[in-house]
């Protein structure tokens, strides 16, 4: 009966730390999320929707842009 009832508590503890882990790494997963979205430098899911530049061609603006000028 003793061992059970350690068994259990043991099985509740394990349960909470795994989600407590669980929630801390959901939490920097989220902001590593908001800083990757944040350094986006290339117009973002936006403009692929409305037909804008994806980066292949920034890039290749850019290569233009830089031979005109030197």
């Amino acid at each position: 009966m003793v061992q059970s009832m350690m068994q259990r508590w043991r099985r509740e503890d394990l349960l909470e730390k795994g989600s407590l882990l669980l929630r801390t790494l959901a939490w920097f997963f989220s902001l590593v999320a908001v800083a990757v979205l944040a350094s986006n430098r290339n117009g973002g899911w936006m403009n692929k929707l409305v037909g804008g530049s994806d980066s292949a061609s920034v890039l290749d603006d850019a290569i233009v842009q830089a031979r005109a000028v030197g």
